[in-house]
């Protein structure tokens, strides 16, 4: 998985690159959402992910602007796709990198009020990446006992994130 990852990284940044000559950085950005966003909609058809395609997708959750904008699928009709291939991911991936799976598979098991999912999500996470950020901020709102309703917030700066990109997801209201 290591040389997948690795490989993807260096096409990521040259097409990264190349997108922010041509537009900006909110442009590369956009374009990298889109690309997580097409891998999310394949896997909820079924298509299971392969070990190149986790390193794409890892790759691009390594873009914190990609996995916070991502956190709006917890609350809306893809947070179970988007919650399974985060599951997927953080199992399959490598240390440091299955750190933002896990994280995202905390933040969805924290908004549907699953305690003690969160506990483990966050322990794969903190231990994957001792200093993963948005793993840490969990972790503090659930040790200090905040309500998934408290953590939804996060959902809504993804819903904002995604909306200065120009890339529309779905909006929230009943899961599938």
């Amino acid at each position: 998985m290591g040389q997948y990852i690795d490989d993807v990284i260096d096409a990521r940044d040259l097409a990264y690159e190349h997108a922010a000559r041509a537009g900006g950085s909110d442009r590369a950005d956009r374009m990298e959402l889109e690309a997580l966003l097409g891998r999310l909609a394949e896997f909820g058809d079924g298509v299971e992910l392969r070990a190149q395609e986790c390193a794409e997708v890892a790759v691009l959750l390594a873009n914190p602007t990609v996995r916070d904008s991502v956190l709006a699928l917890a609350t809306g009709a893809q947070a179970r796709a988007a919650e399974r291939m985060w599951v997927e991911l953080a199992r399959a991936l490598p240390d440091p990198e299955r750190a933002d799976a896990a994280a995202l598979v905390a933040f969805s098991a924290y908004v549907r009020g699953d305690g003690p999912f969160v506990g483990v999500a966050l322990g794969v996470a903190l231990e994957s990446n001792p200093r993963h950020r948005l793993s840490d901020l969990l972790d503090q709102a659930l040790q200090a006992g905040l309500r998934p309703e408290a953590v939804r917030g996060l959902a809504d700066t993804g819903y904002e994130i995604a909306a200065r990109l120009g890339v529309v997801l779905p909006p929230p209201g009943p899961t599938e």
